[in-house]
């Protein structure tokens, strides 16, 4: 049985997004198409644009069959964290391939590379430590290291390395990196992405890019953001924003974040996850000479401290995020299966698998002691504790998430209490 496994975020839906699902069900030919999805936080740092049910009711109309969260501890993480969690899902669920979308679409090119990322021979380290010192960013400086490695290794390849630095190539190997690291059988796939950049800004036509499009929302610019996503992802953005739920942009948060980051002692930031290097006191220097999240970031941005690793940083100190739940839950993985929707394909896929999972499947959160209970009397072998520390967390982001809302009384509560598992005829 063929069941191919997709990563997204789909913030919001786009018609890239529509030709990456459509080409990797081509590749796979699966009886079965599961994604698994960013809850309402996204890997960026972000809150997603509308919220993960209304994602999820996109994401069954134009073909998945069954959609999955990826718990907040791992959607908030950096490349290597997000592939390990989501990966690490999909895992549990048996899935067979895994088609992600890459700039390059050289399978090759990132299978060796992920080969040396695992391996980390010496002279790679021992690049990466300098050019780290050097007070490069993380990325780039794994990126240079990997150049300096691949030339000696492989020669042409390293002229290439470029190529790996771009977001798409970066998930695509990280996700490699996973399979590896887990000791799957999963089967990865590529798909090359179409139209714009990833970060691209501006309208680009009909495959313009997320960043683009959430942007066109912004300055209201309908017509444009009506050419770039399918008619369901257009109606379901209207749904949302008239009924005061969307959209959330990241400022959104800047009233908690300023008088947040002011008020902390540097020594309480320092206990956090992600707060190294000297970040803790760049966030206390520079709250204190801010007054919007923009201004903040610019202030804290160094060369070494990308604006992507500053916004989940911000998320850290907002969710109070211990490395010590980052480090188990790298360590032991998802404990539980969200389910946020499928189809009658999908139901059935879940009912057939339910007994041979290793993890508890949650499709009614309220009832999360109940299912603990019964997973700790008869059922797999899970850390109670991590469980419950992300499962908590999952539960934090969707009550946060809905204070940012527009209209603040457009979700009172925790939504995951009170909506339910989505579900779409076929």
């Amino acid at each position: 049985m063929r069941i191919l496994g997709i990563v997204v975020e789909y913030n919001p839906f786009h018609k890239g997004h529509l030709y990456h699902l459509n080409e990797a069900r081509e590749l796979v030919a699966p009886e079965v198409t599961i994604a698994v999805m960013s809850g309402n936080f996204v890997q960026r740092g972000e809150p997603a644009i509308v919220n993960k049910y209304a994602r999820c009711e996109v994401a069954l109309s134009e073909g998945v069959d069954l959609v999955l969260e990826i718990p907040a501890v791992y959607a908030i993480q950096d490349a290597g964290g997000f592939a390990l969690g989501s990966v690490w899902t999909l895992e549990h669920l048996g899935v067979t391939d895994i088609v992600f979308g890459s700039e390059t679409a050289d399978l090759k090119m990132l299978e060796t590379t992920a080969g040396v990322l695992i391996l980390e021979p010496p002279d790679y380290k021992e690049s990466l430590k300098a050019y780290l010192k050097d007070g490069l960013s993380f990325p780039n400086a794994r990126k240079f290291a990997l150049r300096d490695y691949l030339a000696r290794e492989f020669g042409a390849l390293s002229e290439r390395i470029e190529e790996i630095g771009r977001s798409n190539n970066i998930l695509g190997l990280e996700y490699i990196t996973a399979i590896k690291l887990l000791g799957s059988n999963m089967k990865p796939g590529v798909v090359k992405r179409v139209g714009a950049d990833d970060t691209e800004k501006v309208f680009t036509g009909e495959f313009s890019s997320a960043t683009a499009i959430r942007q066109m929302i912004r300055s209201d610019e309908w017509n444009k953001v009506a050419l770039s996503v399918p008619a369901k992802s257009m109606e379901i953005l209207r749904k949302e924003i008239a009924a005061g739920r969307g959209p959330v942009f990241p400022e959104r948060i800047q009233d908690l974040l300023v008088p947040f980051a002011r008020a902390t002692p540097r020594e309480d930031l320092s206990r956090l996850y992600g707060f190294s290097e000297g970040l803790d006191a760049r966030f206390k220097s520079c709250a204190d000479n801010s007054t919007t999240l923009e201004e903040f970031v610019d202030c804290v941005k160094t060369k070494r401290f990308t604006r992507t690793r500053i916004c989940r940083t911000i998320l850290n100190a907002v969710f109070s995020i211990r490395p010590r739940l980052v480090e188990k839950s790298r360590a032991l993985g998802p404990q539980y299966l969200r389910v946020l929707g499928f189809n009658e394909k999908g139901r059935a896929f879940l009912s057939d698998v339910k007994k041979q999972l290793s993890i508890p499947m949650i499709t009614t959160p309220s009832l999360w002691k109940k299912l603990l209970k019964k997973s700790q009397r008869d059922g797999p072998d899970i850390d109670v504790e991590l469980f419950k520390e992300q499962l908590f967390l999952d539960f934090r982001a969707s009550s946060l998430y809905a204070f940012l809302c527009p209209q603040r009384s457009a979700i009172k509560g925790i939504m995951d209490f009170k909506e339910p598992v989505r579900y779409r005829e076929e």
